[in-house]
């Protein structure tokens, strides 16, 4: 009856880990990692026979942003774990902590880890629980990006000042490579303000022909967005900026009290990029 209970406790454990959304790691008492579960998988984007018999500083140092993996910092985090093991209970044991990783795939993600030990009879054995909270992250940045703006719209500066402070904070919160507003003029779409695309475009009329999506955009009064311009039916493979090449763009309609003053797009230039439905109402 015994054997069966215990059978049964790690059918249960084992069932747990797979199961789990969260992350789950853990590892041995030489820092070795002898689980690491579906949800770390995905979080990270590091396979399970990846990671399992690595050192958890090795691969802690692979997921750091590209410009933090230095022989300092690797040193930095062998010795961090080092005190751990040696049951020194460092500051951040069992303290959730915030972290911007770096996946293989290149893309990044806003991860929180908690680390705590495993009591065990005959050996050290530690865990961690990750869970992904990147869009939690967004929305914070997004939210205080809408203060920014709604506190400059309130304030002195004049329209030119209000124009670049909102295309520089929605580029840094899309993380978009550019944003522009364009104000209709002369039934022509004029380039008044921008983040990230060559000083000398400022100034630049284009035509409805030149320009179809921020047309459509904004005719229907609503969000137009372009996944892949190379692939689109809508403007014929060309960018809407014929000064800078734009893979995928975001168009959206600038409106006062339901009058249509222009279009903002925000517009990823190396690879197609999708917008999610948060960034898409911060945008709107």
């Amino acid at each position: 009856r015994t054997f069966r209970s215990l059978e049964l406790s790690e059918e249960r454990f084992r069932s747990f880990v797979e199961q789990s959304s969260d992350g789950i790691v853990i590892i041995d008492s030489a820092g070795s990692i002898i689980e690491w579960n579906q949800g770390q998988e995905k979080i990270t984007g590091i396979k399970r026979q990846d990671a399992l018999g690595k050192p958890l500083w090795d691969i802690q140092f692979q997921l750091g942003l590209e410009k933090r993996r230095t022989p300092e910092n690797y040193e930095t985090l062998k010795q961090m774990f080092g005190e751990f093991l040696e049951n020194k209970k460092p500051h951040w044991v069992n303290t959730p902590i915030d972290t911007e990783i770096q996946r293989t795939d290149g893309s990044r993600a806003f991860i929180q880890t908690i680390t705590f030990p495993i009591n065990t009879h005959s050996d050290f054995m530690a865990a961690s629980i990750t869970r992904d909270v990147t869009l939690r992250k967004q929305i914070d940045q997004l939210s205080a990006a809408l203060n920014d703006i709604n506190a400059a719209m309130n304030s002195t500066l004049d329209l030119d000042e209000i124009m670049k402070l909102v295309v520089d904070e929605a580029a840094i919160s899309l993380k978009c490579e550019s944003v522009a507003i364009f104000l209709q003029e002369d039934d022509q779409w004029t380039l008044k303000a921008h983040f990230g695309l060559p000083e000398d475009m400022r100034g630049e009329r284009y035509s409805d022909a030149e320009a179809p999506a921020m047309v459509i955009a904004a005719r229907e009064k609503k969000p137009v967005f372009v996944g892949d311009v190379k692939a689109s039916a809508l403007i014929n493979g060309k960018g809407e900026l014929g000064g800078a090449s734009i893979r995928s763009f975001l168009a959206v309609p600038l409106l006062a009290r339901e009058k249509l003053l222009g279009v903002i797009t925000f517009n990823h230039h190396e690879a197609p990029t999708t917008f999610s439905g948060e960034q898409v109402d911060f945008a709107s």
